[in-house]
């Protein structure tokens, strides 16, 4: 009877951890598996919130990732780690910049929408 009780108080007390993959060409409504994906670490922490207590591992898969808004953590997140799959992973504050062109001979330009009026912070 004292096993039985214990080992029901050990189950209802074990930790549960996740894994929640995250790769630039996934979509924010995957599972975070690693075939289905996350596009964004934010969406990763929100579902370790969700899957309860960790710990839990927000895992980047190889690629660039551009992060536009901070990723904030709070006592929600103790025990969150976020690490990299393998080499290959690299983070970027910021948004990337399409449509470049040649300004000259040695210089390049592209128009920044935000940029002039005030909207967005470019500094680069």
């Amino acid at each position: 009877m004292r096993r039985a009780a214990l080992a029901a108080l050990l189950a209802a007390t074990a930790v549960r951890a996740a894994d929640f993959f995250v790769a630039p060409g996934g979509r924010d409504a995957n599972a975070g598996t690693p075939a289905l994906p996350l596009a964004t670490p934010a969406a990763a922490r929100d579902a370790a919130r969700k899957a309860g207590p960790g710990p839990h591992r927000i895992v980047l898969l190889p690629g660039d990732y551009f992060i536009e808004k901070t990723l904030e953590l709070d006592g929600r997140d103790s025990g969150l780690t976020l690490e990299a799959a393998t080499n290959g992973v690299a983070l970027y504050g910021g948004k990337p910049i399409a449509g470049w062109r040649r300004d000259g001979d040695h210089l390049w330009c592209a128009d920044v929408p935000g940029a002039k009026e005030g909207a967005w912070d470019f500094r680069a």
